[in-house]
């Protein structure tokens, strides 16, 4: 919990389900940091539909097609996803957006190249110059984001140009 909000603001309330995973330890820290705890009823899982979509959406597209080796290697692939589905994935939603806008490209600005992304089954097509110009954009991004000392969304350098 600590590591999710390390800073001095936390959220008013916690909905989560009545899973035997949270000890005694996990409960205090959630009072101590003042967060109020929602339960959800037993075997309800409509009743947090937004986390259970996410989780579905993570299993299906992503933690299914990957090797997870050790807990680096999940954050690292749960890092990449998170990107990808921010700045890539098509959301119905949206009108089939990614949530971070993406420009239209113009057939005359260059050929098509396929960008893998999260260890390459899903996949970005751009035009060639929108590559080059997007992985300027993400190293000026980081160079900003390692003077600030924070942590930023660490995408594969080729994947998109947005931060």
């Amino acid at each position: 919990m600590l590591g999710a909000f390390p800073w001095d603001k936390t959220p008013q309330f916690l909905i989560r389900d009545r899973d035997g995973c949270y000890e005694d330890r996990f409960r205090q820290t959630v009072r101590e940091m003042n967060i109020r705890e929602v339960l959800t009823a037993t075997d309800s899982p409509w009743q947090n539909g937004y986390v259970e979509r996410l989780i579905g959406s993570l299993r299906r597209e992503c933690l299914d097609q990957v090797i997870v080796l050790n807990e680096a290697s999940s954050y690292r692939i749960l890092r990449a996803y998170s990107c990808y589905h921010e700045r890539t994935r098509a959301h119905l939603a949206l009108g089939k957006d990614a949530p971070e806008p993406r420009t239209a490209q113009l057939p005359e600005s260059g050929t098509v190249v396929e960008l893998p992304q999260v260890g390459g089954l899903p996949h970005r097509y751009e035009q060639r110059e929108a590559v080059s110009c997007a992985i300027l954009t993400e190293w000026r991004a980081l160079k900003h984001a390692v003077q600030r000392q924070r942590s930023p969304c660490l995408c594969s350098r080729s994947t998109t140009g947005r931060n």
